[in-house]
């Protein structure tokens, strides 16, 4: 029954929010600091190049109390790092006025939305006046001066349209307040987050059509600067689902805020594994709507926790055979996957009762593999074979 899933789903929501929180060094709660210096952006994303996920923003003193939610977490571990350019911040000039600590500004769609923005939307909410403060690369950025989809961003988790501070760092914070994050990188959200963003748009899904959002064009993978993650033979694949009566949508030609409006409003969504994900992670629980998402890397247990807990109907499908990238790329990032169309076809037939013939799979087959010899015959493209190990997560956070 609907209602027992309801509760079941909520309370697991509840009871993973309480594991987190019984692991931490000192208490998981908003907490108020005073005079913290907030250091500028040292590092940003850098893992990959041997830095780190996030090295900057407020450095707590040993005077301020014990504060586990100012770290930045994937998963259930810290992938933060203390700032090390701190030796003048006792000269730093003060920022007066209460300020919500809302984290760095990310130019990755799906880093900003799925990773560094999970303390806004209750910052937002908190009744206490004040600014809501984001951390800017470049410096000190007008709110205006931010990319579209930054904009909109913020806005959609600003329903109280507190205004918005993006700094440099360099100061001192007089006040502020830290909001834990409420979304760590492949984990649910929390239960208060969640309902907060159901709060945002009551109404349930109305649109009955199926609405696949494709990467084919934005990763054609055809050549070294299209080669940003996608799956090898999508065009042909968009092509047949379009014959059986699925719209398809590039979400990178859309703003924002239509991009949340098909998300929240279409009953059924197709997705080629991207940063759109993250997009209908800014959606609140729907336990109606189906969701499915065609995999172009292997399945790491926990990556689907973040949709499972909005839409319990999804589906992930992991056909994935093999990833085909050029050096020194992270082929779970930048590779081309290849699928196993029987597989692919039969899922999708189930799910949707679409027919693919034989005739069908073989063009999909045939699409897949004149792509990757054209890339195969033009770059130094590697292959890997993926097992059971390539299932296995390596690091927190499941991505």
């Amino acid at each position: 029954m609907g209602w027992i899933r309801e509760v079941k789903d909520w309370s697991q929501l509840i009871w993973e929010d309480w594991r987190f929180r019984a692991r931490q060094p000192g208490r998981w709660q908003r907490m108020t600091l005073r005079d913290v210096p907030v250091a500028p952006i040292e590092e940003l994303l850098m893992r990959w190049a041997g830095g780190s996920v996030w090295r900057g923003g407020p450095q707590p003193m040993p005077w301020h109390p014990l504060c586990p939610a100012l770290r930045h977490y994937r998963g259930d571990e810290p992938a933060d790092d203390p700032a090390q350019q701190m030796n003048s911040a006792d000269q730093w000039p003060v920022e007066s006025g209460r300020l919500f600590w809302c984290g760095p500004i990310v130019h990755h769609f799906g880093h900003q939305l799925g990773e560094f923005g999970g303390r806004i939307l209750l910052a937002s909410l908190d009744p206490r006046p004040g600014q809501l403060l984001f951390l800017h690369p470049d410096g000190d950025q007008a709110f205006d001066k931010l990319t579209a989809w930054q904009q909109a961003w913020i806005r959609h988790l600003n329903p109280t349209n507190k205004p918005v501070l993006i700094r440099g760092g360099g100061f001192r914070a007089q006040e502020l307040v830290v909001v834990p994050q409420q979304q760590r990188l492949g984990c649910p959200p929390t239960a208060q987050h969640l309902r907060a963003l159901g709060r945002l748009k009551r109404s349930a899904s109305s649109v009955n059509e199926v609405v696949v959002l494709s990467r084919s064009r934005y990763a054609a993978g055809r050549d070294q600067p299209s080669l940003r993650g996608s799956v090898a033979g999508e065009a042909a694949l968009d092509a047949w689902m379009q014959r059986q009566g699925a719209r398809i949508v590039y979400p990178e030609t859309l703003p924002l805020k239509e991009q949340l409006e098909l998300l929240h409003t279409t009953q059924h969504l197709i997705v080629a594994e991207g940063s759109a994900l993250h997009a209908l992670e800014l959606i609140g629980r729907q336990p109606d709507k189906t969701v499915t998402v065609i995999a172009r890397r292997p399945l790491w247990p926990g990556m689907e926790s973040p949709l499972q807990s909005r839409f319990p109907l999804l589906r992930w499908i992991d056909a994935v055979q093999a990833l085909h990238w050029l050096s020194p790329a992270n082929p779970r990032v930048k590779g081309v996957a290849q699928l196993d169309w029987k597989q692919l076809a039969a899922e999708l037939s189930e799910r949707f009762g679409w027919e693919a013939t034989a005739n069908d799979i073989q063009g999909f087959e045939e699409a897949a593999n004149q792509q990757l010899a054209h890339l195969q015959q033009t770059l130094p493209i590697q292959t890997q074979r993926c097992t059971a190990k390539d299932r296995t997560p390596l690091r927190a956070g499941g991505w």
